[in-house]
């Protein structure tokens, strides 16, 4: 099993490039704080490598930058290459497979006491959605037991039921 969950800063803003076939890929550092802190008593972090394609990359590079807060899910990947001096690199990297921005760099005309905007990830207009065809499925099939019934605002509810 290969699973890695990190909820971390990035350490810089992240790089956008495009392969040989015009696929994008982002890569960035995660500095994730460990959950002890060193002898002095300062927070410790680990710096994770990072790598996102396709739109998701395009995306990071959009609405990320330098101390963006993330949440990323992926695998650990290692690879190896020749650098110049011809000697052999191992690099062990975050694929990253989903993102979650939990704070998003700004915009520039916002003003600095304000903060950054969330981005959407489509819950609320998804949610509106299914209830508006759960609605019209109740309105077209009044008959069916499965559709909820309006059972008003207010419930009467002695004290003496509540288990606590």
């Amino acid at each position: 099993m290969n699973c890695t969950n990190l909820i971390g800063r990035m350490t810089k803003n992240p790089e956008l490039r495009y392969t040989s076939n015009n696929q994008p890929v982002a890569s960035f550092t995660l500095a994730v704080n460990r959950v002890f802190k060193g002898n002095e008593g300062q927070q410790n972090a680990d710096f994770i490598p990072c790598v996102i394609w396709g739109t998701k990359a395009v995306n990071v590079d959009k609405f990320c930058s330098k101390g963006s807060l993330v949440g990323v899910t992926g695998r650990l990947q290692s690879r190896s290459y020749d650098n110049s001096n011809g000697q052999k690199v191992f690099v062990l990297e975050l694929v990253c497979e989903s993102i979650q921005f939990l704070e998003t760099k700004k915009n520039d005309n916002q003003s600095d006491n304000h903060s950054a905007p969330q981005q959407s990830f489509g819950y609320e207009e998804q949610y509106a959605q299914q209830e508006k065809e759960y609605a019209q499925y109740a309105a077209n099939n009044p008959n069916d037991p499965y559709v909820q019934k309006d059972f008003g605002t207010s419930l009467d509810i002695a004290s003496d039921d509540l288990p606590f």
